[in-house]
This record gives C-alpha cells, structure tokens and sequence, in this order.
C-alpha cells in the first residue's frame, strides 16, 4: 500500500437556493490551513437566488481547486 506523499481533503457542498449561508460557509472552507491540497466541489441544484455569483467569485479568487457542478434543472424539489 502506497502512501500519499500529499495529502488532499474533498470538501462536497450541495445546495439549492442558499444565497443567504453560502457565502458564510465558503469563507469557513477558505479559511481553513491545512499542509495539503483542498478541492472544493461545488454542487448547485439549478438555484433561481443569487447563489450563482458568490459561489462563481469564491471560485475565481480561492486559493483552492474549485469545481462547479451546475444542474440546468431542479432535480430534488
């Protein structure tokens, strides 16, 4: 068994409509120091609210990878 000489956190947020927190629990994530790599998947259920420009500024100016999952329609409501 092979050892990760660096290690890597996946932080999965999954959300619809949370333009109200999520700028709150964005700058949770990025605020976090860790002696490895963070990437932050960024899953949003086609939100109708301003969601869609905080997460897409965090992903623009984090020091983190970021990848953004945008469904083109609601799946779950």
């Amino acid at each position: 068994m092979e050892i990760c000489a660096t290690p890597q956190i996946s932080v999965v947020i999954a959300f619809y409509n949370h333009e109200k927190f999520i700028d709150k629990t964005l700058a949770g994530i990025e605020a976090q120091e860790f002696d490895g790599k963070i990437e932050v998947i960024i899953h949003d259920d086609a939100s109708t609210d301003g969601s869609e420009e905080i997460y897409r500024q965090f992903a623009a100016e984090s020091k983190h990878a970021v990848k953004i999952i945008r469904q083109e329609e609601n799946i779950y409501s």
